[in-house]
């Protein structure tokens, strides 16, 4: 015999968004998690580690991935934004 509905977890509405449940007046009255950077201007930006050999592999067909691409422009993107020291590689 089956089990009796779906699994708890699956299905259903989706999670709002922080930003959604504070233009709402947080409807749960729930305590919401914010998370601060104290010490924001005092972090620096680390050199760009080397993407891995992984991402700019050959491919079956003989196309090259472009992973490694898309790594470099995120890094560079973070990292004016001074977000890179806080994602790790």
């Amino acid at each position: 015999m089956g089990a009796r509905g779906p699994s708890p977890g699956t299905g259903g509405r989706p999670r709002k968004a922080l930003s959604d449940k504070i233009a709402d007046g947080n409807p749960g009255k729930r305590p919401l998690t914010v998370m601060e950077f104290d010490n924001a201007a005092e972090l620096s930006g680390a050199d760009m580690p080397q993407p891995s050999e992984i991402l700019s592999a050959v491919q079956k067909d003989g196309s090259t991935l472009q992973a490694a691409e898309i790594y470099e422009t995120t890094w560079k993107w973070l990292d004016k934004r001074g977000c890179a020291i806080l994602i790790s590689p």
